[in-house]
């Protein structure tokens, strides 16, 4: 906790309902940008910091070109839940 990678902690009787709750979420989310993410924070751990954020930059430019970042904006105009189809 104190490294700053957990944010939460629960009791024994909350674990399991809790990272439900969170894999829920995660899952939501649009598959290319949660797998640039784990790929640049697999990256940060054995690359100088130039390079990480190049990994970085390059996973975010992916994201901004896909289908899935016009469906969010248009699921926010609209006020819909998004429907990502990992494109």
């Amino acid at each position: 906790f104190a490294l700053g990678i957990c944010e939460q902690l629960v009791s024994d009787e909350e674990l399991e309902s809790t990272v439900d709750a969170l894999a829920t979420r995660i899952a939501a989310q649009p598959p290319l940008a949660i797998k640039n993410s784990k790929r640049a924070v697999a990256a940060a751990g054995h690359l100088p910091l130039r390079e990480g954020l190049l990994v970085e930059a390059v996973g975010q430019a992916e994201c901004l070109r896909s289908a899935d970042m016009g469906e969010a904006i248009g699921a926010f105009i609209e006020q819909r839940p998004p429907v990502f189809r990992n494109a």
